[in-house]
């Protein structure tokens, strides 16, 4: 459910833009970055798990499960770090972001269940 908003999210250009809007470049660069964009959300839906899992590691601050919705937290300065190039997914410690307006909400809306036991 995380890996495919994920992809979504990377998938589409005017969400990427809107998310590094205030760090990205203008012009080549822009549109450098939203093929760069479709790139990884290609890579997160690939059999690579140890390079998705370092992926998700790098930009993912916080994951939240509610009764109506999972919200997944990113940081805009990672994401625009890893569309760019710069940043290096083998680095094993992120220092966590505390400034609120790095912070990206993503949320995937969900349901809850109830599953019966069948007794025996």
């Amino acid at each position: 459910m995380v890996i495919n908003r994920l992809r979504t999210f990377l998938a589409d250009p005017g969400a990427i833009l809107d998310a590094i809007d205030n760090e990205s470049p203008s012009g080549t660069g822009r549109s450098h970055l939203i093929e760069r964009g479709r790139q990884v959300a290609e890579e997160l839906g690939g059999p690579a798990p140890d390079k998705v899992k370092a992926t998700l590691m790098t930009l993912l601050c916080r994951v939240e499960i509610r009764s109506d919705c999972v919200e997944i937290a990113l940081s805009r300065g990672r994401l625009t770090q890893l569309l760019a190039g710069s940043l290096d997914l083998k680095m094993r410690h992120q220092e966590p972001t505390n400034a609120p307006d790095d912070i990206l909400r993503l949320t995937v809306p969900v349901g809850l269940k109830r599953v019966f036991a069948i007794p025996r």
